[in-house]
């Protein structure tokens, strides 16, 4: 990874910040001086299946894809880790996937071994790391369920219907991958994805503003192809 810049204040709304504002003083000046914001090109590969990681990460900017290898060698894309998302968990077993940045990315981290001290002497920190974790865990679970589902276009549906509960927001969402990547991750191809989409703009549920960027204009309609 690049180096970093230290110390370095959390930015509004980060869930390491808010981690940070419920510690002591002298403890929260004590992490902050330990936190380091990292960019990280596109491609590079963070962790690899069995290794430790050395640092607990927050997404400020960028997508990180959680991979693994299948038996026929080829790559499937898992989960996918976006802004306030976390990677590297304390006390956290060796890696089982690969972790890769998807795009370039922005990270804020701070070595493990210092944020575990903490936690374990702090239950507060504890309890509101572990509440975030669980959100992850949720997360990751609502992605699984995208690449179960039978058809393309449902995947598709489920898809953007996480990215707009994700963005918190009624406008245009950027969809956080290439169409290459979502294509991988949704176990079809770039073709298939494309037609998708314009099938779901088609029926009224999407409006497509750009190859990147989309408006939903009927959730309910949506959360019904979605299943």
């Amino acid at each position: 990874m690049a180096d970093c810049s230290q110390p370095r204040v959390p930015c509004a709304g980060s869930v390491l910040g808010g981690l940070l504002a419920t510690v002591a003083p002298e403890t929260r000046a004590w992490l902050t001086a330990r936190l380091c914001e990292r960019v990280v090109p596109a491609g590079t590969v963070l962790a690899r299946p069995g290794t430790d990681l050395t640092e607990v990460a927050e997404v400020l900017e960028g997508t990180l894809g959680l991979m693994q290898r299948a038996e026929n060698g080829r790559a499937h894309l898992i989960g996918v880790l976006m802004a306030r998302d976390i990677c590297g968990h304390p006390y956290e077993s060796p890696a089982t996937c690969r972790i890769e940045a998807l795009s370039d990315a922005r990270l804020l981290t701070i070595p493990r071994a210092d944020l575990e001290a903490v936690i374990e002497q702090d239950p507060e920190a504890d309890q509101r790391l572990s509440a975030h974790l669980l959100e992850v865990m949720d997360r990751t679970g609502d992605w699984l369920q995208v690449i179960g589902r039978r058809r393309v276009t449902e995947r598709v549906a489920a898809f953007v219907m996480i990215l707009a509960r994700r963005s918190g927001t009624a406008g245009p969402l950027r969809l956080p991958l290439t169409r290459a990547q979502l294509a991988l991750h949704l176990g079809t191809r770039p073709e298939t994805l494309s037609r998708s989409l314009h099938e779901l703009g088609t029926r009224g549920a999407i409006r497509l503003l750009d190859p990147y960027q989309l408006c939903v204009t009927d959730a309910p309609l949506l959360a019904r192809i979605a299943g």
